[in-house]
């Protein structure tokens, strides 16, 4: 104790000398900032940094000296004492809670936190970041963490690139109580039916690497008047109008948008058709970009993903066995025959079988001939065939059986530079503006592949491939904007690797960490959870390369509780006329003839279900308000036959026989659980539309008639209110089971058919 007492006194004692210095380097730091631009003595300024080393010394010291080295000082405050009560958490302490919450789930960070009381409680957690609502559509809580954050920042970190992806969800419709709906079924407009993918799209910074996602939308497939309209290219424009308004959005937030990186899917695609984005072989000229929705005299780059390109080209090249490159290429580059040949790298393989030790080590059987689709999607499947020692070896094999053919494949093959260029994210490969040769040769080879790729005939037939319009239009896009970074905006220098989609594929491996195919609920939580905590992990073994991080805004949270209540009323307006053009009716006799005896016996012990519920959450009721609720009467209930079979009576001493330990409610509670039950019933269908309202506070808001008409229930506590909730929270869950199971069974059954015609009919009576 008195060893303890000691050292508690050398901190005290470290800490007022910590405050006295605090305020002599104040004083120095005043007198520095106004000596300013002139000259002051340099033996006044040695002292200044000597005092402030030392300050951060003593203060690394204080820290070691309270056994805290790795915590806050938030969180060595709660570790000396024995609440959170009145205790403000740093901006850093939520987003270690969150990240650590989406690792170990919500049970796994309440033990945690129960255990080493040194993070925010899940309740904290919860009501920190409850004014950000993550819904399909614009995350305009997003937009306003992007303003925070970027107005402190220089004009040059402004600039960022729009990306665009789907990830693979469980088509199931759940409950969330978050959003207070139904979730599940597709919201992109022009989509329909279960939710199938997920499509994020997120904001990243070109010099300054920060990402945000700015929107969200549940895909399926395009709905039948979008495919039976094709020339109106109706998903074009949907994709047209979410982009133009996410740039909108994002320029009033300060950001300026310079590209938009997505792959080349059906839908991207019908965006370009809609943009005016051609790259065909009978255009000369490229169009590559269209005019910025919100900034006049200025445009936005469309570029392809340069990694799904990569993976294009392999597999183009792999099918069609052979390419057959432009006469003055190959006069220039001294090839001889113009035929780039795939057969060449699987006589490199075959070649090098025997040997331990290989020049293209990296090529195996699984990756030169590729069986499988999803082996096909993966990147280092591109790679091990389009890299720098294939070429290599192609042209050691060319020497060993003196065939000079095996020269144009390794030709072909060493464009990789090309890749290596475009997908490297470090200063090494980045293009500088100062030294123009290395400028010149980096454009020229952009150049020089664009035209390759234009001319050039693949197969047999010499069509023109998708890859082959994506490379020009990639090509053309990172001209106009090395152009525009490195001319108008003035760079020192530009990587290249920051224009991927690599962003993306980081936060999808997040969010597959905590499940590997997520429903849609859990995809809106993990996602806000990466976006608000700015969460990324460099993934083991994944398909893409680790992209970094950013710090998340300090001020922001606070500024989304001011922003959210001005959102309230729009909000309210939207629900208020869902829930008025759905009201629901009071209930006639007839209407109770809906349930037999047998559900009724089941709604009565769930009507004592949720009293139970009710006491166990610790809710705030007294003596009269549960009195109320009980079945005072000495013969049994009418419909308690399940409840009491729930007793175990006969496991019992005689005299404990008379102690209840099931929840008996009273009839007017059991009268008001099945009116509840038969409304929920007669209106669940329509709230699975609603886009606005919650459907938890509809139902509660509608049937508060129930305890207005009788005084069996006290108002002191709002029990009915919390008797409603209570019941359609666990009924709200309970049905987004029961319509899971039905879309399970659905899809069997259409997956057993042969015939899609017999499966249809076989559907349809099932649903009968």
């Amino acid at each position: 104790m008195d060893l303890a007492a000691k050292g508690q006194a050398e901190v005290e004692r470290l800490r007022k000398l910590l405050e006295e210095k605090d305020v002599t380097i104040s004083q120095l730091q005043s007198d520095v900032e106004f000596l300013g631009g002139g000259t002051f003595d340099e033996v006044y300024f040695k002292k200044y940094e000597a005092m402030r080393k030392e300050n951060s010394r003593l203060k690394a010291y204080i820290k070691r000296e309270d056994y805290s080295p790795w915590l806050s000082e938030t969180q060595m405050k709660r570790l000396r004492r024995n609440s959170n009560r009145n205790l403000k958490w740093e901006i850093q302490d939520i987003r270690d809670g969150l990240i650590l919450k989406m690792k170990c789930g919500s049970s796994g960070y309440k033990a945690f936190v129960q255990r080493f009381p040194f993070l925010p409680s899940l309740s904290i957690l919860k009501e920190t970041v409850q004014f950000v609502k993550f819904d399909s559509g614009l995350l305009h809580s997003v937009f306003d963490m992007i303003e925070t954050m970027l107005k402190d920042m220089p004009d040059a970190w402004r600039d960022c690139e729009l990306v665009l992806d789907e990830v693979a969800l469980n088509p199931e419709e759940r409950w969330c109580h978050t959003l207070g709906k139904m979730v599940g079924m597709a919201t992109l407009p022009t989509h329909e039916g279960l939710a199938k993918k997920g499509l994020v799209v997120l904001l990243a910074g070109i010099q300054k690497r920060w990402k945000m996602s700015v929107a969200v939308y549940l895909s399926n497939q395009r709905s039948k008047e979008a495919r039976s309209q094709k020339a109106l290219n109706l998903s074009g424009k949907a994709y047209g109008d979410i982009i133009d308004s996410v740039i909108e959005k994002a320029v009033k937030a300060g950001a300026n948008v310079v590209g938009v990186t997505s792959d080349m899917g059906a839908d991207n695609l019908s965006f370009w058709r809609h943009k005016g984005i051609t790259g065909g072989r009978s255009q000369a000229s490229v169009i590559s970009s269209f005019p910025n929705p919100a900034k006049e005299d200025s445009e936005v780059f469309v570029l392809p993903d340069p990694v799904h390109l990569m993976k294009a080209v392999k597999h183009m090249t792999e099918s069609n066995g052979t390419i057959t490159l432009p006469e003055d290429i190959v006069e220039e580059e001294g090839l001889s025959p113009a035929t780039v040949n795939y057969k060449h790298i699987e006589d490199l393989h075959d070649f090098e079988s025997g040997n331990e030790l290989k020049v293209a080590f990296r090529l195996r059987e699984h990756n030169i001939h590729v069986q499988k689709h999803f082996k096909k999607m993966k990147v280092g499947t591109a790679k091990a065939v389009l890299c720098h020692r294939t070429g290599v070896g192609l042209n050691l094999l060319a020497e060993e059986n003196n065939d000079p053919s095996y020269h144009t494949t390794a030709w072909f093959i060493l464009l990789n530079t090309f890749f290596q260029l475009v997908l490297c994210r470090h200063k090494g490969l980045s293009i500088p503006k100062c030294n123009e040769e290395v400028f010149y040769k980096a454009t020229r080879l952009i150049s020089r592949v664009a035209d390759i790729f234009h001319r050039m005939r693949v197969g047999n037939t010499g069509e023109y491939k998708p890859s082959q319009r994506g490379m020009r239009v990639l090509c053309n896009s990172l001209l106009g904007i090395i152009d525009y970074c490195l001319v108008k905006r003035n760079y020192l220098y530009l990587i290249l690797g920051r224009l991927t989609s690599d962003c993306i594929e980081n936060l999808f491996s997040c969010i597959r960490l905590c499940q590997a195919i997520p429903n849609a609920v859990l995809f809106y939580q993990c996602l806000k959870v990466i976006t608000l905590a700015q969460y990324s992990e460099a993934v083991r073994g994944s398909n893409y390369d680790y992209d970094g991080d950013c710090e998340m805004p300090g001020d922001f949270l606070e500024l989304a509780r001011e922003r959210a209540c001005d959102r309230a009323m729009t909000r309210f307006y939207s629900s208020l006329d869902e829930m008025t053009q759905n009201t629901i009716r009071r209930l006639e006799e007839k209407d109770y003839l809906m349930l037999n005896f047998m559900e009724k016996v089941v709604v009565y012990d769930m009507a004592g279900s949720v009293i139970a519920a009710i006491l166990e959450s610790k809710a705030t009721v007294c003596e009269s308000c549960i009195g109320a609720t009980q079945w005072t009467d000495e013969t049994p209930h009418p419909f308690s036959i399940v409840t009491q079979s729930k007793e175990f009576t006969g496991l019992r001493s005689s005299g404990e026989e008379a102690r209840k330990l099931q929840i008996y409610v009273s009839d007017f509670i059991f009268h008001a659980i099945l009116t509840a039950e038969i409304s929920f019933r007669l209106y669940r269908e329509k709230t699975r539309n609603f886009q606005h309202a919650d459907v938890l506070k509809y139902f509660v808001d509608n049937l508060m008639y129930i305890w207005a008409e009788s005084s069996c229930i006290p108002k002191c506590h709002d029990l009915g209110r919390k008797i409603l909730t209570t019941f359609f929270n666990g009924r709200l869950k309970q049905f987004s089971n029961v319509l899971r199971e039905h879309h399970k069974e659905v899809k069997k059954i259409t997956v057993d058919r042969s015939s899609k015609s017999l499966a249809m009919h076989t559907m349809v009576d099932h649903l009968r």
